[in-house]
C-alpha cells in the first residue's frame, strides 16, 4: 500500500469520526441545569427572622424612610441594616438547588432536617437547614411555607409521607453561627446624611445660608476645610459593632451630637478613645461603633491645614 493511499484513508476515517460526533451530538445527554431554590422574588420580602430551634437569632424588617425601602435590624437591636449582606442573605430564595430528594418524613432525622438544625423565613417561605453531605460538603434543606413559629417535623401520626429535601452549596451557615451584627450598617450617620449641625464637646459647626459657621470663630478655617470635616462624618465607617453596655462607657466619653437637615430628631453620641480603638456609641440604639483612630481623630479636629 502507497504511502499517499494510507494517508488519504487516515483522512477518510477523520472525516467518518467527525461525522459521527456531529450527528451523534443532539442525542448525548445534557446535564441538568441547577434550578433556583424557591423561584420566589427578593424584591417582595417584607421580613427575615433566623432562630435555631425556639430561640430567635435575629430578624429585620423592610421599612420607608425618605419614600425608599430601608430594611432595619429589629432583633437584637433596633438599627439600620447593611442592604449589601441583607442583599447576600436574601440569595437564598433563588441559590441553585444542585440535586433534589424525594425523602420519606421518617428519615428527615437522618439528614439532621426533623428537627431542624436551624431555620430562616424570608417573608411566608421557611427554608430549614440540617446536615451537610459528607462528599462535597453541601447542605441539605427543605422549604416549607408558614408562620415562623410552627415546627414542622415532616412527621404525623404513625404516617409517613415523602418531602423534597434539596442540596446546595453550604455559604449561609454564617448566619447561624455568626453575630446578628454582621448584618449591622457600619457607617456612623447610616441613612440620612445631610448634616447641618455639629456639636463637639468644644465647639459648634453649624450650617447658616449655605455657609459653615464656627463657634468659637477661628477665621482660619475655610469652606473647604469645613466642608471636608462634615464629609468626615457624612462617611465614617466602624470596623465593627457590638452592644452598648452601661458599665463599657467610661468617664472620659464625650458627648456629641448632630443635627440632620431630613430628620426632626438629633443623633446623640458619645465619643472615647482607648489604646486599641475609637468609639463612637449611639445613645439612642444601644450600639458602640468601633473605628481606627486616625479616623477617630479626624471626626473632633476642624483645624486648617498647613498650607492654608
Amino acid at each position: 500500500m502507497t504511502k499517499p493511499l494510507i494517508t488519504n484513508l487516515i483522512l477518510l476515517l477523520l472525516i467518518i469520526c467527525l461525522g459521527l460526533v456531529i450527528w451523534l451530538e443532539p442525542f448525548t445527554e445534557q446535564p441538568p441545569q441547577p434550578t433556583p431554590l424557591t423561584g420566589i422574588d427578593a424584591s417582595t420580602i417584607e421580613t427575615i427572622r433566623t432562630s435555631r430551634g425556639s430561640e430567635l437569632l435575629f430578624s429585620l424588617e423592610k421599612r420607608a424612610q425618605q419614600g425608599q425601602p430601608t430594611w432595619y435590624l429589629t432583633y437584637p437591636v433596633i438599627m439600620p441594616a447593611n442592604p449589601v449582606k441583607v442583599s447576600q442573605l436574601l440569595d437564598l430564595l433563588n441559590t441553585d438547588s444542585l440535586r433534589q430528594y424525594d425523602i420519606k418524613s421518617d428519615s428527615l432525622a437522618k439528614l439532621g432536617l426533623s428537627p431542624p438544625g436551624w431555620e430562616i423565613a424570608l417573608g411566608q417561605t421557611i427554608v430549614q437547614f440540617g446536615k451537610t453531605e459528607p462528599i462535597e460538603q453541601r447542605r441539605y434543606v427543605r422549604v416549607n411555607s408558614g408562620t415562623f413559629s410552627e415546627t414542622n417535623t415532616g412527621t404525623d401520626s404513625g404516617t409517613s409521607t415523602e418531602t423534597i429535601v434539596h442540596l446546595i452549596n453550604d455559604r449561609f451557615s454564617q448566619y447561624n453561627f455568626g453575630s446578628p451584627f454582621m448584618l449591622a450598617n457600619l457607617d456612623i450617620l447610616p441613612v440620612d446624611k445631610s448634616v447641618t449641625e455639629v456639636h463637639l464637646p468644644d465647639k459648634v459647626i453649624k450650617r447658616v445660608d449655605g455657609q459653615w459657621q464656627l463657634t468659637p470663630s477661628d477665621d482660619a478655617i475655610s469652606q473647604n476645610t469645613f466642608n471636608e470635616f462634615i464629609d468626615e462624618w457624612r462617611y465614617a465607617q466602624a470596623l465593627r459593632v457590638a452592644l452598648a453596655e452601661k458599665q463599657d462607657q467610661t468617664m472620659n466619653a464625650k458627648p456629641v451630637t448632630i443635627y440632620l437637615e431630613k430628620v426632626s430628631q438629633p443623633v446623640h453620641l458619645t465619643v472615647e478613645s482607648t489604646e486599641q480603638d475609637f468609639i463612637i456609641t449611639n445613645k439612642d440604639w444601644g450600639i458602640r461603633y468601633y473605628l481606627a483612630s486616625n479616623i477617630g481623630k479626624r471626626l473632633l479636629e476642624v483645624t486648617p491645614p498647613a498650607n492654608e
